[in-house]
């Protein structure tokens, strides 16, 4: 779908709406419902999986689907019953109330059956393509405020596309709240029982990354997310610098502590996603590290 913006935010809407297609989708249908699989999110829907246990408008949004959605000059959701408007319709509102229920469990084959029709109807895709330019300008808005705490070396990681691409994502996933973990450690403050080492880079946001909750309860998930990032932003390269090196070495700490000890489960899990990870970026690390020592230095750039 054509985006709207700048030639740069519009580029940007691109990169995340093929992100939002990987880690979101996963090949499902962005015009039909997802179950809930982790926590107490619900079912959801769209390219960036709208929460409908969680009150915003992807609610909203989904209310007027049900209202409104035709098929062959009829309503799809109808109640039957003429005294009804569409306001009040019985059955659109059963349906809704079940849809927004957390666990994604609560409705059955058909229920969910006759509110896939109604999503995937002409009215339904008109919504949601309008939907999905908005929802990724405020990603990217969000994406832009926490850069803004930034200065320095730190800022021009988080403009790159690598960077802006995972706050991005981060956002969509569990939401950046101001003056939050991600906000805090950015700025250098102690979050999640961590803080940055030195300037930002690829190492702090996995270390972050991998001390939520949702990364010690799932490990395979934000190893495939961060993999697609990676991809998707063109690639990490790191140098030879003593930054980069610095960086380098975090990357392969981030692997030692969280993916080693979980590696059995995470290619339990999903076994492409850590291949795609280490191929993605533990191996890029590797390169300034082993050329370090192959030059005599240490990590750090001493003799």
């Amino acid at each position: 779908m054509p985006f709207t913006g700048t030639p740069d935010e519009i580029r940007l809407k691109e990169l995340l709406n093929d992100l939002f297609i990987q880690n979101e989708l996963g090949g499902a249908s962005p015009y039909a419902l997802s179950a809930a699989k982790v926590g107490r999110s619900g079912y959801s829907y769209g390219v960036p999986q709208y929460d409908l246990s969680i009150p915003g408008d992807g609610r909203t949004v989904l209310q007027d689907v049900l209202q409104n959605a035709m098929s062959g000059g009829s309503f799809i959701v109808d109640d039957g019953n003429p005294a009804t408007g569409r306001s009040n319709d019985a059955e659109v509102l059963r349906l809704y109330n079940l849809a927004i229920q957390p666990g994604g469990t609560s409705l059955n084959s058909i229920d969910r059956g006759k509110i896939d029709q109604a999503l995937s109807s002409t009215y339904w895709v008109q919504k949601i393509d309008a939907e999905l330019d908005a929802t990724l300008g405020d990603r990217l808005a969000n994406a832009d405020r926490v850069i803004n705490l930034t200065s320095g070396p730190d800022r021009t990681f988080l403009q790159s596309d690598l960077g802006k691409l995972f706050l991005c994502d981060y956002d969509n996933q569990y939401s950046i709240t101001p003056g939050g973990a991600l906000e805090k450690f950015v700025q250098g403050q102690p979050a999640l029982g961590i803080a940055k080492q030195g300037d930002l880079g690829v190492g702090d946001l996995l270390n972050l990354y991998f001390h939520t909750q949702q990364a010690q309860q799932t490990p395979h998930d934000p190893i495939r997310r961060f993999a697609n990032v990676t991809e998707l932003a063109g690639g990490y390269s790191p140098g030879n610098t003593e930054a980069d090196r610095a960086d380098a070495k975090e990357v392969l700490r981030d692997y030692t502590s969280f993916v080693l000890p979980n590696k059995a489960q995470i290619i339990s899990a999903n076994p492409g996603a850590l291949a795609e990870f280490t191929m993605r970026v533990i191996d890029p690390a590797k390169v300034p590290v082993i050329t370090a020592y192959a030059e005599g230095r240490t990590i750090d750039g001493e003799g």
